[in-house]
């Protein structure tokens, strides 16, 4: 999980030099990128359990 992260995370960092000169519009940025990560990290954990009792009707495994 965390290589897949990595080829994910990388060109996005890269990219930000490179898209915007200024310093502070690139923290601006990165700062609403980690907050999106972290909101759809916390919708993801929420819904997984969700989904297991949803279309396992009761049972995890067949979940």
């Amino acid at each position: 999980m965390m290589l897949a992260y990595t080829f994910i995370s990388v060109p996005y960092g890269a990219l930000l030099g490179v898209v915007k000169g200024d310093s502070q519009q690139r923290t601006t940025l990165t700062s609403f990128r980690f907050i999106g990560t972290f909101l759809g990290d916390s919708l993801v954990a929420y819904m997984i359990p969700e989904l297991l009792a949803y279309l396992g009707q009761g049972n995890e495994a067949l979940g």
